[in-house]
């Protein structure tokens, strides 16, 4: 697929994100929730910006926010050479009726990488996962829905640059200092793949975040995404990453934002994979 046909592509996705912000703006379900949210605040109920900001731990969470994270993975097949990726995770939360929520989440990749012709830089393939959770405020919550991967790559090289679909679950429980749980994803190509990369992905992510007491908003989180490429020979298949983050929660004209920098290493590893993963990422709570 040439660049000619890349960009359109990008392009669409761009597209769709942004008519699904209108959707959540202006679909009945928001103006019934805002409502629902004043009698909360008038009562005096209302639940703190600090408190709704550590839910963006939570994958299936009513709220919305904008996510940027920075990734940069070294050693292992890179030796000492260093990759970089920053991912735009925007994740939207619409109030389909009084029983049931649809939280969408995009993962949109910016690639810088080593290459034998030198370093490259592309957008990478774009994810989009859709849950369908039951609106309950109980301390368990669930969600299931569809994952989907678009070919939005712009270098051959930097990505499979074909369609994808797959199942999605996440199931997260809840009390004032914890947050644990488990989202799974399997991703499995539709049609030809243009430059004979082949998706066939599962994945799953344990969910653990710690707040800690009197910390005023600082947590400890552990999130690595555990995946099994079934596209690969056996043997070659796993990467299972460790290590854990540190978040801070901080306000800024009444507009919390979450700062995190985490440490993860890849203890087993595809022969293609890096060793080491340094993330920093800011998370901005939008409002509702």
């Amino acid at each position: 697929m040439k660049n000619g046909v890349g960009k359109p592509l990008l392009t669409l996705v761009w597209v769709i994100l942004y008519l699904s912000m209108l959707f959540c703006a202006f679909q009945p379900g928001a103006v019934e929730a805002a409502a629902d949210q004043e009698v909360i605040n008038a009562a005096g109920n209302a639940p703190s910006m600090l408190s709704l900001a550590k839910e963006t731990e939570n994958p299936i969470a009513d709220v919305e926010y904008i996510r940027l994270q920075y990734d940069t993975f070294t050693g292992g097949a890179l030796g000492n050479k260093t990759m970089s990726v920053v991912n735009l995770q925007p994740s939207f939360s619409t109030h389909l009726n009084k029983d049931w929520n649809l939280i969408t989440k995009a993962v949109i990749p910016f690639i810088s990488a080593p290459t034998p012709e030198g370093r490259k830089y592309a957008v990478g393939d774009s994810l989009v996962t859709m849950f369908f959770s039951p609106r309950t405020t109980g301390a368990t919550i669930w969600g299931i829905g569809p994952t989907m991967q678009f070919p939005t790559a712009t270098k051959a090289s930097l990505g499979a640059k074909s369609f994808g679909i797959g199942p999605a679950a996440a199931i997260i429980k809840q009390n004032k200092q914890w947050i644990y749980g488990a989202r799974m994803t399997y991703m499995h190509r539709v049609g030809k793949a243009p430059n004979n990369i082949d998706t066939n992905l599962f994945t799953i992510q344990p969910i653990v975040n710690y707040s800690i007491p009197g910390g005023k908003g600082l947590s400890i989180s552990f999130n690595p995404l555990i995946s099994c490429d079934f596209s690969r020979k056996p043997g070659d298949r796993w990467l299972v990453p460790l290590g854990l983050q540190i978040n801070q929660v901080i306000k800024t004209e009444n507009r919390p934002i979450s700062i995190d920098i985490g440490i993860y290493k890849n203890v087993t590893r595809t022969s293609s994979a890096p060793e080491w993963n340094y993330r920093f990422q800011l998370t901005f709570l939008l409002p509702k």
